[in-house]
């Protein structure tokens, strides 16, 4: 669909990645429920389509406080402190009353738990595990030393 759609993102005052994004959604979906056209929703009511603009890596960045795309800021509740990290994938989203949200995966540093050092144990079950054969492995019996 990436041909039929070239230039046009300058007409609808769109990203070229956001329109690419939106093409490669529509062919997964009608590869995956495997039909040559999609139906969608209603326009108004309550079935009605929801909105959803994909933002493909790179085109919304953290600007001034904002997030910064296409051109435009919009101002965000930003409870995270996303001004830390480096954004992966986006998209706004609407919601059945008509709000809008960002959603942002993020790339974050992990490190790995070193564990407390400590294991608990529940004495009240009467049976630890039970196999798939019915054989069930009985409680373990703690040996306390006076």
């Amino acid at each position: 669909m990436h041909p039929y759609t070239k230039g046009a993102g300058k007409d609808l005052g769109l990203h070229s990645q956001t329109l690419q994004e939106v093409a490669r959604e529509y062919a997964t979906r009608r590869e995956q429920f495997k039909k040559s056209r999609l139906t969608w929703r209603k326009s108004r009511g309550a079935r009605r389509s929801l909105g959803w603009i994909p933002v493909n890596t790179g085109a919304a960045k953290w600007k001034s406080g904002q997030v910064f795309h296409n051109g435009s800021y919009f101002k965000v509740w930003d409870s995270y402190g996303l001004s830390q990290y480096t954004f992966r994938s986006t998209s706004f989203n609407e919601d059945a009353r008509g709000r809008w949200y960002f959603n942002v995966v993020v790339e974050i540093d992990v490190q790995p738990s070193t564990g407390q050092g400590a294991v608990g144990i529940d004495l009240g079950l009467k049976d630890v595990a039970t196999g798939s054969d019915g054989e069930r492995l009985e409680k373990l019996r703690i040996q306390t030393h006076h």
